[in-house]
């Protein structure tokens, strides 16, 4: 399969089905997907959220994405919803 680097392709020329290739490939495609094709089922594609947790939706980010991102980014702290910030996800992040 050709790799799909989404930043090269115009933004009225992305497709939803190319987004998902795309994000599949290499997870930091999702910085090039417009907002419109970010769904659960493109980020279902990605396995490690660390360094990309600011390109998701604040509506698509679990506990589970969160604490995922945590156990390897703790930079990635400052993008985790007030609502996740429990005391176990604090101590992943350090």
């Amino acid at each position: 399969m050709e790799y799909i680097n989404l930043s090269k392709i115009p933004i009225d020329q992305r497709s939803y089905s190319m987004c998902i290739k795309a994000v599949a490939q290499n997870k930091m495609n999702i910085r090039s997907v417009p907002y419109k094709f970010k769904t659960k089922e493109l980020i279902s594609n990605i396995k490690n959220f660390n360094g990309i947790m600011k390109f998701l939706p604040y509506e698509l980010k679990t506990y589970e994405i969160c604490l995922n991102a945590m156990k390897r980014n703790r930079f990635d702290f400052k993008y985790v919803p007030r609502k996740y910030k429990t005391l176990d996800l604090c101590l992943e992040s350090i």
